[in-house]
């Protein structure tokens, strides 16, 4: 099913948009630690991707070219976001080596 039709948007919609590969993104998502917070990234602006995909497939662009324009438009907003998850896990992670510490 396409995620035009029901407003949705799969994992494969940002991989197809992106420059990884299916297969890439399965053996990295298994051995990386940075996925979960790709993927917590890509999840808060998943409407904002597809209303500039919906945009550009509107003005004409086809539907791939769409999603690689608006992946790369958004891309900013991601790697932002992502430092912004990153730096707030690094933060928990050192408030509970120091509530530990304290017991």
């Amino acid at each position: 099913m396409d995620s035009e039709d029901d407003g949705s948007t799969t994992s494969t919609d940002w991989s197809q948009s992106s420059p990884t590969t299916d297969n890439e993104l399965e053996t990295e998502g298994k051995n990386d630690p940075w996925m979960p917070m790709v993927e917590e990234a890509m999840k808060k602006h998943k409407a904002t991707f597809e209303e500039l995909k919906r945009n550009l497939i509107y003005n004409g662009l086809d539907k791939q070219p769409s999603g690689q324009k608006a992946y790369s438009d958004i891309l900013p907003i991601l790697q932002k976001d992502l430092a912004g998850i990153y730096k707030d896990r690094i933060l928990w992670m050192k408030h509970l080596k120091s509530a530990q510490r304290s017991f």
